[in-house]
């Protein structure tokens, strides 16, 4: 059964800055406490997500290094444009982790400035040098936010072609499986008009035109039957004793699969026409 790969963006929750804002008198202050575990939780989500991103184009690699590993030429559409989406995601993925390395050094200065102080206030010496940080911290998280977009933006475009050019995973398990129905379905069907149209032909008063479109229709279908079934005979030494196979253009099993679904749709046309003829004896 085919599996049609679906575009997602990869979540970034990113905490806002925002310390507890106490005030006294005239003078504003931050507890150090609060503001080191801003800066922390802000760091925790980066890294979380900076895994996701990590996760996300290894497994578009990996997927891209399959293909173009099993087709003789990877100029072709869509293996160029899957190239450049993954450039373009490598690209973003680099930018990020430099935006995450800033952020982690503004955490370390934070941690430096505020070190063996309860509070941060407003007509201290160390007042100025916060309020850069912090400014600074709240635009890199920005920044960071616009690149994970544009990784995303990306990696659903790789999607987008996978999804185009009716690229998928094979699970060969099952389409056995859904083949073997299919036969037994068509051998029953087969089987008896068959023992219908032998029937019908002792019968003299049935209409002998009918009955010859009935019977040309069968043997129709019976020579797609066999086409079908050295179909999927190619298809069995194509993917030998593999659980998954990928089906792209190029591939000899995405010809194969392309070729066993016309002339599936082929016999299914013909079916209809077959129990029509039949119904009408």
């Amino acid at each position: 059964m085919k599996r049609k790969a679906t575009p997602h963006p990869l979540l970034l929750a990113m905490t806002s800055l925002i310390f507890s804002l106490l005030l006294g008198s005239c003078t504003v202050y931050y507890n150090a406490s609060d503001i080191k575990k801003t800066f922390s939780q802000s760091q925790r989500e980066v890294n979380k997500a900076l895994g996701k991103f990590a996760k996300d184009r290894r497994e578009k690699r990996g997927i891209y290094n399959q293909l173009v590993g099993s087709i003789p030429d990877s100029s072709l559409a869509p293996y160029p444009g899957l190239s450049n989406e993954l450039i373009s995601m490598t690209r973003s993925f680099k930018q990020l982790k430099q935006t995450a390395k800033e952020l982690e050094q503004m955490k370390a200065s934070l941690s430096r400035l505020v070190k063996g102080r309860k509070k941060i206030e407003s007509g201290s010496s160390l007042w100025n040098d916060f309020q850069i940080i912090k400014v600074e911290f709240d635009t890199q998280s920005g920044i960071f936010e616009s690149q994970a977009e544009t990784y995303n933006i990306a990696s659903n475009n790789f999607i987008g072609l996978l999804n185009k050019h009716k690229i998928s995973s094979i699970n060969v398990v099952e389409v056995r499986q859904d083949i073997e129905k299919y036969f037994t379905e068509l051998n029953e069907s087969v089987q008896a008009i068959s023992a219908e149209l032998v029937k019908s032909q002792q019968n003299p008063k049935l209409d002998k035109t009918r009955l010859k479109q009935l019977e040309e229709m069968l043997t129709s279908v019976k020579t797609d039957q066999q086409i079908l079934e050295a179909l999927v005979q190619d298809f069995e030494e194509e993917v030998g004793d593999e659980p998954k196979v990928w089906s792209a253009p190029g591939m000899h099993s995405y010809s194969i699969l392309t070729e066993m679904k016309v002339v599936g749709n082929r016999i299914s046309n013909q079916g209809k026409t077959l129990n029509k003829l039949a119904k009408g004896l």
